[in-house]
């Protein structure tokens, strides 16, 4: 790691772990919304609009030893707590463990509409989509807003996550008797790799900037998901049923970019691939 107050690079001892003397987060959260569904001929369609907007303080995290050290440069006495250094000033001890150094605020609205249409002696076809769309989410360390909305590419800190700016998860359902069949699709929209970068597609791109970087867009990325079943017994309470699912049905891969050592966000892509499921579910 870059040292600034000597402008070197070390590797310094890091202890990470808990803290004895963290304190319980505290959260609040508002919420407002609507439900609709319509008589007559849209009698089977149904409309929830809920908004949400949720503040944690003294929210627990590990900030990060390198984000520890620039902090305690800039003259945050809190996290100089954290960091040693001997009598000529060189780093020697780093203690990243969790702290209530840090807020985080998240606001969106989730968007459901669903439908379903009786087809008589074929069966019942159900839709829903549910729509999330993210207005903010900010993490405040030591004083300083970061915003992880519309950024894929990366983790912004440590235990803190990135969005997309909002995402799409679409199914289809068809019944006929005992059988069922289900298609899931989700949908993530491309965004920046990391809001504290600049890239050559940003306003402001200077390749002489410390934080520039060749490419600073993610791509989108879509889902397919299968499932069936099948219900032998059904009665008097009494159910058998086998049911069988893929996931990620065309074996889709998450972008291939740098983010803690793993090569892409396991928060938000699908790291494992194509998956077979087959199980059997009874109720008496």
């Amino acid at each position: 790691m870059l040292d600034p107050a000597t402008n070197t690079n070390t590797q310094v001892p890091t202890q990470a772990g808990g803290n004895p003397n963290l304190r319980p987060e505290i959260a609040k959260t508002r919420t407002v919304g609507f439900s609709i569904q319509p008589t007559g001929a849209l009698r089977n369609l149904q409309l929830s609009v809920d908004y949400y907007r949720i503040k944690v303080t003294d929210y627990i995290a590990a900030v990060g030893g390198p984000t520890l050290v620039t902090q305690c440069f800039n003259g945050a006495q809190d996290a100089c707590a954290f960091v040693t250094r001997n009598s000529t000033g060189a780093l020697t001890f780093i203690r990243n463990v969790s702290a209530n150094a840090n807020q985080l605020e998240v606001a969106g609205t989730d968007i459901e509409l669903g439908y379903k249409q009786g087809l008589g002696d074929i069966g019942e076809l159900q839709f829903r989509v549910l729509t999330t769309i993210y207005h903010k989410l900010e993490y405040v360390n030591a004083g300083q807003p970061i915003s992880g909305r519309c950024q894929t590419g990366v983790v912004t800190q440590q235990s803190f996550p990135s969005m997309a700016c909002y995402q799409i998860n679409a199914r289809v359902n068809f019944t006929r008797g005992p059988w069922q069949a289900g298609l899931l699709v989700r949908y993530i929209p491309g965004g920046k790799y990391a809001n504290t970068l600049v890239g050559p597609q940003d306003a402001g791109y200077n390749p002489a900037l410390a934080n520039s970087v060749s490419d600073n867009r993610m791509p989108d990325v879509t889902y397919v998901n299968l499932n069936g079943s099948y219900r032998f017994l059904n009665r008097n309470g009494h159910t058998l049923e086998v049911f069988g699912a893929v996931n990620n049905l065309f074996d889709k891969d998450p972008p291939p970019y740098p983010a803690n050592n793993i090569g892409t966000n396991a928060l938000i892509y699908d790291v494992i691939g194509r998956v077979y499921k087959v199980g059997v579910r009874f109720k008496y």
